[in-house]
């Protein structure tokens, strides 16, 4: 074997030292290659532009995914699906491959990781819907170069300002005396006067209890 001939445990540790990878690239790499000797014509496919390197490697932790849940993945499938890949962005290949098999979809938690003085990198994860009304506001944005960060500050801007005039028009107190206020003393009047006729003729006005209306 080509690592085992240069002195290396392994072809992981012959892409970092000779090639000049970093671990997780080599690692990719390596998975990659797997399915060089599975499938023929991949590596034609691979000179040529129509696959890269990423999609084989998510190609192959499909097939590892399949295998760890005891299902078979048969030659005609994998031929099938880098097929299917072939001129297709690494993003529309995970897509697929997280429809057939769940687990791979990636586990994001919520961050904010601040990179300079002024910016932050902000991640979670948006299901469709949300990504839906995502791409509709930026849709009805002015403009339609619109980045991501852009569109999320116009949005929340537009939610902070809505919220805080709804919540002055809560806040706001009545108006200098005006017909309301005074209002008030009449109707206290009229309570008061019902009170003291109820109490002094319960057989006329707790008679009908439940069914008369007092309109004040």
């Amino acid at each position: 074997m080509l690592h085992l001939e240069r002195g290396y445990s392994n072809l992981i540790s012959l892409c970092e030292k000779e090639l000049g990878y970093s671990s997780a690239a080599a690692w990719r790499r390596v998975e990659a290659m797997k399915l060089l000797k599975d499938v023929p014509g991949v590596e034609e496919k691979i000179l040529t532009g129509e696959l890269n390197i990423t999609t084989l490697f998510k190609v192959n932790q499909f097939v590892k995914q399949e295998k760890k849940e005891g299902k078979t993945v048969s030659f005609e499938t994998k031929q099938e699906l880098l097929n299917h890949f072939c001129n297709q962005s690494t993003r529309e290949a995970d897509k697929k491959l997280i429809e057939l098999s769940p687990k791979l979809a990636p586990k994001y938690k919520e961050a904010v990781r601040q990179i300079s003085t002024e910016e932050s990198t902000v991640k979670f994860v948006g299901d469709k819907e949300m990504m839906a009304l995502f791409e509709e506001a930026k849709r009805l944005g002015e403009n339609p170069r619109e980045s991501m960060a852009d569109c999320f500050k116009r949005l929340a801007k537009y939610y902070i300002k809505r919220e805080s005039k709804l919540l002055r028009k809560v806040a706001k107190p009545l108006s200098a005396p005006g017909k309301w206020q005074s209002f008030y003393p009449c109707l206290q009047h009229r309570f008061q006067m019902i009170s003291s006729l109820t109490h002094e003729y319960p057989h006329v006005f707790l008679s009908n209890i439940g069914k008369t209306v007092v309109s004040l």
